[in-house]
């Protein structure tokens, strides 16, 4: 639970993103990558990344916290955006 100077609050959202037409292509160097990715754009936007998990190669868990002044849909916005930009330049 996180504390500001008026509140107490816990905003945790589960999150899951499947790839195009489910394609296994989440394997190896793309998976360690997309980790890393999310943990950095998390930590640049002041959210928590709780954990991030790669199931069957084509679907991302993310489990994150948020202030809830920030809305779930600019959340993954944010996350899914970034990260698929970054992983289509480094692997395409």
């Amino acid at each position: 639970m996180e504390k500001t100077k008026t509140c107490a609050f816990q905003a945790n959202y589960h999150l899951i993103w499947a790839v195009k037409y489910r394609r296994s292509v989440l394997f190896g160097s793309v998976e360690v990558r997309l980790l890393e990715v999310l943990k950095t754009i998390a930590d640049g936007h002041g959210y928590w990344l709780l954990t991030a998990r790669v199931y069957d190669g084509d679907h991302v868990h993310v489990f994150v916290s948020v202030k809830p002044s920030v809305s779930v849909a600019s959340v993954v916005c944010v996350l899914r955006c970034v990260f698929a930009k970054l992983l289509f330049e480094e692997f395409l």
